[in-house]
């Protein structure tokens, strides 16, 4: 990847739901990243405050996924994952 000062990051929070039910996107967060460490994030909008849950459904199945951002001249072709965290709420 092209070396820069810092690299911005994007978070989603999603709420999974059963196929053929879409998962809801609840929060997207912004940050940066300098070399391994995230140096600053932020909440970039608030996309879904309703029942994020299935009714009669009583577990609420958070995940987080992280994307770093691609910059022109990087060796990668696209926006690429760096994790995918499961939260699970019962």
């Amino acid at each position: 990847m092209k070396s820069v000062e810092y690299r911005p990051m994007n978070v989603r929070l999603y709420e999974y739901d059963v196929a053929p039910n879409a998962d809801d996107l609840v929060k997207t967060y912004e940050g940066k990243i300098s070399g391994r460490t995230l140096t600053d994030i932020w909440l970039s909008s608030t996309d879904d405050t309703g029942n994020i849950d299935s009714e009669g459904d009583p577990t609420a199945e958070l995940y987080l996924s992280a994307y770093m951002t691609y910059i022109s001249g990087d060796s990668i072709s696209s926006d690429n994952r760096i994790f995918w965290y499961n939260i699970y709420v019962d």
